[in-house]
């Protein structure tokens, strides 16, 4: 026997051995990045699904502040309205009632009936809408 040869022949066994090892660690890994990847696909849909959740629920929370601005900014025009409408006969009603008192005093009831006037008349603009 040719001890060359076996040499060869064993080193030959050796690099196919050595391949199929590598072959493995190959296919291995190949399975290991495609369940990474899956991994990955499911994290990705998990975390697009909770933005889309969180971008309605922004949404839906804008709309409403916006709903109670505009019903807000409606009521406030409205008692704005009835102020200016009323404050000549409210002026006169307070300085013939209250002709004895100081003008301070005058000018707090005058203000107190003005608010109480115009939040009673615009009460019901904010109940109907």
């Amino acid at each position: 026997m040719n001890p060359a040869g076996l040499d060869h022949d064993t080193q030959r066994e050796l690099e196919q051995r050595a391949l199929r090892n590598v072959s493995w660690l190959a296919a291995k890994l190949g399975y290991q990045d495609a369940l990474d990847r899956r991994q990955e696909r499911w994290l990705m849909v998990a975390i697009a699904g909770v933005l889309v959740v969180i971008v309605a629920a922004l949404a839906l929370s804008a709309m409403r502040r916006s709903s109670a601005d505009a019903d807000d900014l409606a009521r406030k025009r409205c008692e704005v309205d009835a102020r200016v409408e009323a404050i000549p006969a409210v002026r006169q009603q307070v300085a013939a009632e209250y002709a004895s008192l100081p003008s301070g005093d005058r000018d707090r009831i005058f203000e107190e009936r003005l608010h109480t006037l115009a939040a009673t008349k615009c009460a019901a603009v904010t109940a109907t809408r």
